[in-house]
């Protein structure tokens, strides 16, 4: 069984299933929130204090297809389940919400996100990520946030949270050394950059490359990385950006749990590209990534320094045209129990807090309203939201960044001239960072010693094989019941150099070959898996 270490869950208490065949048309049915304040306390480690309800849950996933037979990439192509509606309880209301879908997403292959709104609450947001019948989720509604986790297994459990009690600290980011410019000189040096791209090439919209390391005791990192861009592109989005995007570039394990490493240690590891870093820029260029995104589990560590108490910590350019280290770094939790992970992009992004005013850009900064109890994305808990380094902060984060034309309630969510980073996003950082990589690495060397581990119940077997070069950042394993590979299919895209596969029909043939932002290799060695006809 999986642990749920990002919030030290204990499920040995737990006894439910989720059912994709559920009569009910809700997506969530709550089973059990009878849970005691003690027990509360052993799922969200460093969050405990702002878990304010937590609750075992069923998941129908067959409401989000509304019925719908057409394949994924044909809902994703066509937007079929765009505008549908459901139903779902949350934990803490009697009282089902109508959930209405905006995208469907496969931002991550074979996880698939959808994500929208909850009528009747403008700030209101979800994202469920999809992954061979499990689902991690994120609902913001009613000035809360609901995370939905499982086990790996079977078992789902929705956790509701005061993101006003979730310990943050105001020094998350570090500046980088340089000359900061105005917007108008970041402007003139990305069209001269943009003058040496081939101008049939370039596509009506932008999108921002992400590269996504994981630490190895990182929870659901597929569905945290899909949700954290499906968050991203949704405040851009409803911030009023048009057209510009941020993506995965690839997403890569990392054989580290940083036990007791602050964040901000982790982040001068990646600033330097040292210890587990040092192939970094070499990372980078594999993947033809425009930033680079470290999750790491919330270990909870204690230390009187604020880069160990805060969510994440990002690189904050002087210059969005000369940005040699966009790095961020974030938490699992903070990143699903709030919007830290695009609160930290957002500082990559060349955005700064409130108040940062001495040599920045002032349309770059975000907004708060403090008489009302909320600020943009790019809040920071500062002025009269108040220098926040514990409980009961007087406000929390929209899931918009600052625009003056928007509003929220009637009140405007910006300052013309002064502070919108929305603007500032559509106009000026979003397109730098974008051409930040124009350029695609070699393509990567052949894997070699692919190996076949025979299991001992029926068609199980393990393969491994070997990396031959840094560029690489994905594997494809391929098998066909012929020798010469005629009808072959593929088995496995992914980062890791080891998998297990399930073989049906004795013999498989298997080949593996490494692939990059350029393309992939040959193909490695040729093993053959067999089935056999007991389970000992």
């Amino acid at each position: 069984m999986i642990k749920l270490t990002v919030f030290s869950i204990l499920f040995f208490y737990f006894n439910f299933s989720i059912s994709q065949e559920s009569k009910s048309e809700e997506f969530t049915q709550i089973i059990n929130s009878n849970l005691s304040t003690e027990e509360l306390l052993v799922f969200a480690e460093s969050l405990s204090d702002a878990v304010s309800d937590i609750s075992e849950v069923n998941i129908n996933l067959s409401v989000l297809d509304a019925g719908l037979s057409e394949s994924n990439t044909l809902r994703k192509n066509i937007g079929l389940v765009k505008g549908n509606m459901f139903f779902a309880e949350i934990v803490g209301s009697d009282i089902p919400k109508t959930f209405v879908i905006d995208n469907f997403n496969e931002h991550i292959e074979n996880v698939f996100t959808y994500d929208g709104f909850i009528l009747g609450d403008e700030n209101s947001f979800f994202s469920f990520a999809s992954n061979n019948g499990l689902v991690t989720g994120k609902i913001v509604y009613d000035f809360k946030n609901y995370t939905i986790v499982h086990d790996g297994e079977t078992r789902q459990v929705m956790l509701q949270f005061d993101p006003k009690k979730i310990p943050f600290d105001q020094n998350d980011f570090v500046k980088m050394e340089g000359i900061p410019l105005s917007e108008s000189e970041e402007k003139f040096l990305i069209e001269e950059k943009l003058k040496l791209i081939d101008s049939d090439s370039r596509s009506t919209t932008t999108t921002v490359k992400v590269l996504f390391l994981y630490a190895s005791d990182t929870y659901d990192p597929a569905g945290t990385v899909s949700i954290m861009i499906s968050e991203f592109n949704a405040a851009l989005s409803t911030s009023g950006v048009t057209n510009k995007f941020i993506s995965s570039a690839g997403i890569i394990p990392l054989n580290t749990t940083f036990s007791g490493q602050c964040k901000r240690t982790v982040l001068d590891s990646m600033t330097a590209a040292s210890g587990i870093f040092s192939d970094l820029p070499q990372r980078r260029d594999a993947a033809n990534a425009d930033l680079i995104f470290t999750i790491i589990n919330d270990g909870g560590v204690s230390s009187p320094d604020p880069f160990c108490r805060v969510g994440g910590v990002a690189n904050l350019p002087a210059n969005i045209n000369n940005s040699n280290v966009p790095y961020a770094v974030s938490a699992d939790s903070f990143i699903l129990a709030d919007n830290t992970g695009s609160h930290e992009t957002g500082h990559v992004l060349k955005g700064y807090h409130v108040r940062d005013d001495s040599g920045t850009p002032t349309a770059s900064r975000g907004f708060h309203n403090a008489a009302k109890g909320w600020q943009s994305m790019m809040g920071s808990y500062e002025g009269n939201c108040a220098p926040f380094t514990g409980p009961n902060s007087p406000c929390v984060r929209l899931n918009q960044f600052s625009n003056p034309s928007n509003t929220y309630n009637g009140d405007p969510i910006g300052k013309i001239g002064k502070k919108d980073f929305a603007g500032y996003l559509d106009n000026t950082s979003m397109i730098a960072a974008s051409i930040y990589r124009n350029t695609n690495p070699p393509i990567p060397n052949i894997p070699s010693s692919l190996n076949v581990n025979q299991g001992n119940c029926f068609g199980l077997n393990g393969l491994n094989w070997t990396d031959n070069d840094i560029n690489t950042l994905r594997y494809v394993l391929s098998y066909s019941t012929q020798s010469n590979f005629s009808n072959s299919s593929q088995i496995y895209n992914g980062w890791d150099k080891i998998t297990s596969i399930n073989v049906l029909t004795d013999p498989w043939y298997l080949r593996v070959k490494a692939c990059n932002a350029s393309g992939c290799s040959g193909w490695s060695n040729q093993v053959t898996a067999n089935r056999i006809s007991t389970c000992n």
